[in-house]
């Protein structure tokens, strides 16, 4: 019984760290423009932005907010990267669909599991 407990334990924390949009911080940021679709969260003064099209220069990060389209050049916002606290890239699409397999394969592992016969 402590091992069937101990399976769903594990298994829920995997599932859990399978949803999500995988918000990382970049181990180098290297000058030049990142993927136009990639999100980033510019953190400054404890309050995150979400930007995309981010450019990344010596001195400054700029980039779109991400509710505006990756073509509104007059959107752009620059920041001096010494105003920015840190970086996360991250996925929430990915995320999104990521759990919505998650909920369905659970649907259907327990539409098996309470209906044995009907396989055959």
């Amino acid at each position: 019984m402590k091992t069937r407990l101990a399976a769903m334990l594990f298994g829920l924390i995997v599932a859990t760290q399978a949803c999500g949009a995988n918000w990382h911080r970049p181990s180098e940021l290297l000058p030049g423009p990142l993927n136009p679709r990639q999100q980033v969260q510019v953190w400054r003064h404890a309050t995150p932005s979400r930007w995309h099209a981010v450019v990344v220069s010596p001195d400054t990060i700029s980039g779109i907010p991400f509710l505006q389209p990756i073509t509104c050049d007059s959107c752009r916002v620059a920041l001096s990267r010494a105003e920015v606290d840190s970086l996360r890239f991250g996925n929430p699409v990915a995320g999104l669909w990521k759990s919505i397999g998650l909920l369905v394969g659970s649907l259907l592992a327990v539409c098996m599991a309470t209906c044995p016969g009907h396989m055959e």
